[in-house]
């Protein structure tokens, strides 16, 4: 898998999960579980951070924190994703999140 697509994988996820998001846990799980993505090795804080900064200036897409409910991470600007997720449906053989 090529970053990029680690990218889309991270805001199709997110997106899939709307306002209520997921805890840094909790998409780690899906990220292991998922080992065409993961090749079963965890995602380090440090670097889904610096991915996320990479997400926005790429995709435009906003990944950011909620700490109420326990450090949840959702998409903030989840209408840019209306013509763009189109594009991610099309780069990416659909699976489940």
């Amino acid at each position: 898998m090529t970053v990029l697509e680690k990218y889309i994988w991270i805001v199709r996820t997110l997106y899939n999960k709307g306002d209520r998001g997921l805890s840094l846990k909790e998409l780690n799980d899906k990220w292991i579980h998922d080992e065409n993505i993961s090749n079963g090795e965890p995602l380090p804080r440090q670097t889904f951070d610096r991915w996320k900064g990479n997400i926005l200036m790429i995709l435009g897409v906003n990944i950011e924190c909620r700490l109420k409910g326990g450090y949840r991470y959702y998409i903030s600007n989840p209408e840019c994703l209306s013509e763009g997720l189109s594009l991610i449906h099309i780069s990416e053989p659909t699976r489940p999140y």
